[in-house]
C-alpha cells in the first residue's frame, strides 16, 4: 500500500514539473504520455528491449531512434554506451 502511494505521489510530482530523471537525464514529457507514465510508476520502459538495444549499440559509433517518443529507449543506451552517439527523433 505504501509504495502504491509512493509511485503515485512521484507520478503526480513529475507531471506538475512536467520531467523526470531516468538514467540521470532530466526527461520532459507532455502530461497525457503513457511512456512517461509506466517509466515513473514502474521504474522501467519494456527491460527486454532495452537490454536488447544496449547490447546491440555496443560496438556502434552512432545509434539512431527513429520514433524516439519521449526517448525512453536511447536513454539506456547512451547511458551504458558513452562512446555511442545518440540520435534520436519523433517525426510529426
Amino acid at each position: 500500500m505504501l509504495g502504491r502511494i509512493v509511485r503515485r505521489y512521484r507520478l503526480l510530482a513529475a507531471r506538475r514539473r512536467k520531467y523526470f530523471f531516468w538514467y540521470s537525464q532530466r526527461v520532459y514529457f507532455p502530461t497525457h504520455s503513457a511512456v512517461a507514465k509506466t517509466i515513473v510508476w514502474n521504474g522501467n520502459w519494456e527491460p527486454s528491449i532495452q537490454a536488447l538495444l544496449t547490447r546491440g549499440a555496443a560496438n556502434v559509433d552512432t545509434f539512431f531512434d527513429v520514433g524516439a517518443n519521449i526517448g525512453a529507449s536511447a536513454i539506456p543506451v547512451l547511458a551504458s554506451n558513452k562512446k555511442t552517439r545518440v540520435v534520436s527523433f519523433e517525426p510529426s
